[in-house]
């Protein structure tokens, strides 16, 4: 399985003629509909199995990564990046550059749901990709106007994530917010479902996860995101048929009154 999938990642990189980071090869499979089998976390799939890759078969390896997360065909490879890739350090991916965050999902919209006291809330990395519930989630969220801005921000504790938010829907919050984030602690096992909370965590994953969360939602001028893979953690709101088509409907009927 795994040789498969480093084959699709190799015809994405012979296709290039430049470097291109892991995030730009999702892309590309996804767009040519090769990103299903990555699963639920491809873009993490991605820089694993090239990681992997290179620390495994080193100067035979097909990828050589140019930069953290950036890599190039060892065919088309310039002499340069050659060198350059032989004398770098290449130790295996460590996530928890990401800190206790599993995965989180930015501005979501409210009317996207089907709001109910036990609602789902579906996300995937890419449209094509596995979808994943996340409303069994914990962790942190926040919701936001219509134009961003965060006007209320809590965190999950004897309540998940979906039962958290439609609670919102019907309290003093419910007039003031049509976006949300959110921010999961549970570990995402492979086919989907959420894992334990570990036993324990190093407080630098702790700060390294606060200051992710505070530069998400408050977006600093001044702050710049360092390489720290967090990306990989980045799901976006899957598109349900039955509400899309409800949302259609709705466009069609306001246009008619005006």
């Amino acid at each position: 399985m795994t040789l498969r999938l480093q084959k699709k990642i190799e015809q994405i990189l012979s296709n290039s003629s430049s470097p291109i980071d892991y995030e730009q090869i999702a892309v590309e499979l996804a767009d040519k509909g090769m990103i299903h089998p990555f699963g639920v976390m491809p873009r993490r799939q991605i820089c694993s199995i090239i990681e992997n890759a290179i620390i495994q078969a080193a100067d035979r390896c097909p990828f050589v990564k140019t930069y953290p997360g950036v890599y190039i065909a060892r065919a088309i490879a310039s002499p340069g990046q050659l060198r350059a890739a032989k004398k770098a350090l290449l130790p295996e991916m460590n996530f928890n550059k990401t800190g206790i965050i599993t995965c989180y999902g930015p501005m979501w919209s409210r009317d996207r749901i089907i709001w109910t006291p036990k609602p789902q809330i579906f996300g995937c990395q890419y449209q094509e990709s596995p979808k994943i519930d996340f409303a069994k989630q914990i962790g942190i969220y926040a919701l936001h106007s219509e134009d961003g801005t965060p006007v209320y921000i809590d965190y999950t504790l004897e309540k998940m994530l979906g039962e958290c938010l439609y609670g919102h829907t019907e309290d003093r919050l419910s007039g003031r917010w049509d976006r949300f984030s959110f921010y999961g602690l549970l570990p995402i096992n492979e086919e989907g479902s959420f894992g334990p909370l570990p036993s324990e965590c190093k407080i630098e994953d702790v700060m390294a996860s606060m200051r992710s969360i505070i530069v998400e939602v408050s977006q600093p001028r001044a702050t710049r995101r360092y390489f720290d893979y967090f990306s990989t953690l980045l799901f976006v709101q899957w598109r349900n048929p039955e509400v899309e088509a409800k949302r259609e409907l709705d466009t069609y009927f306001r246009k008619l009154l005006q």
